[in-house]
């Protein structure tokens, strides 16, 4: 038995030997191979997530400036559409001064008919009609 069953069961144990010694070099290469690629997932993780932080940084700086750019334009369409009513109110003011002085005049010219009881030549009356508002505008400005 020991010359028919030896050399067989030493053959069997050996390749059985040689057959768990392959699979665990065969584990141990697919266990270094899986943390590499696992240490180049995590980097590949990392400079995304990495990425990402400058875009969304990118992104908020662009807004912010967007928004200082929007509230820039505002506030300068503000200030024009300020000044052209400061305009519009001092040529308000010119026309109801130029108005209230063609009043004044029309009856200055009516009360100095109506006193002197005669026309006066329209020199005269206008430049006592100029002196009137003179006078006047003199008073309302004091």
């Amino acid at each position: 038995v020991y010359f028919v069953a030896y050399k067989r069961i030493k053959k069997y144990k050996d390749a059985r030997k040689d057959y768990i010694e392959r699979n665990i070099r065969d584990a141990e290469q697919a266990k270094r191979l899986h943390e590499g690629k696992a240490k180049e997932a995590d980097a590949v993780i990392e400079e995304a997530n990495k990425e990402a932080l400058e875009i969304i940084a990118k992104a908020k700086l662009d807004a912010s400036s967007s928004a200082e750019k929007i509230i820039e334009e505002a506030d300068k369409e503000a200030a024009e559409r300020l000044i052209h009513a400061d305009e519009e109110i001092k040529k308000n003011e010119e026309k109801a001064r130029a108005e209230l002085h063609d009043e004044i005049v029309e009856i200055a010219l009516e009360a100095s008919r109506q006193v002197l009881g005669r026309e006066v030549n329209e020199e005269d009356n206008r430049q006592l009609v100029d002196d009137f508002a003179k006078q006047i505008a003199k008073k309302g400005k004091k």
